[in-house]
């Protein structure tokens, strides 16, 4: 088995489009995908398990249609869906803590969205006022929209417990890891 994702990513991004653009812009966005994946994207339920390839083909619509090929307004868009997609519960409980606690937590999220073999792993080394998160183990990341997409998810956490100062660029990456410091105070 390979890398899985729950469907929470499409629910997300249907939730922002429908929101941003109409009822209807899921449906012509979805008009894009492969005739194979359009149906799972479409009807996607938040917590069904996904192959991770269709998040692949999401981003790659996402950066492409949406985002017009620009990586500015993908990472816009990216941070958007991202605050927008944050649960309440998981709000909440954000936003009773520091930054350092979210960026800790994010670990343990990546674990609740993505399964399988090659989904690999998350470590975070947190500061008072920065932290560094790596990525180790998951081949996606040689897809540039997947590292554009770990900034941008980053980015939206930071919002939302309204850290000082929000900074996350990536230091170093390859093949299968990345590394990304964040400084939020």
């Amino acid at each position: 088995m390979s890398s899985e994702v729950k469907g929470i990513w499409f629910v997300s991004l249907r939730g922002y489009v429908e929101r941003t653009s109409g009822p209807d812009a899921w449906l012509e966005f979805c008009e894009h995908f492969t005739d194979g994946t359009r149906p799972l994207v479409r009807d996607a339920l938040p917590s069904e398990w996904y192959p991770e390839r269709l998040l692949q083909e999401q981003l790659g619509l996402m950066h492409g249609v949406l985002s017009g090929g620009d990586d500015g307004a993908f990472l816009r868009l990216v941070e958007d869906v991202s605050v927008s997609g944050i649960g309440r519960f998981f709000r909440i409980l954000v936003g009773l803590g520091s930054p350092r606690f979210a960026v800790k937590q994010t670990p343990t999220l990546w674990r609740r969205l993505r399964r399988g073999p090659s989904s690999g792993y998350v470590t975070v080394t947190a500061g008072p006022r920065d932290a560094v998160l790596e990525v180790r183990g998951f081949s996606f990341l040689r897809d540039r929209n997947y590292r554009l997409t770990q900034v941008g998810t980053l980015r939206g956490l930071l919002q939302v417990v309204r850290a000082e100062r929000r900074s996350v660029e990536v230091e170093d990456a390859g093949d299968d890891w990345m590394r990304i410091r964040m400084v939020y105070g």
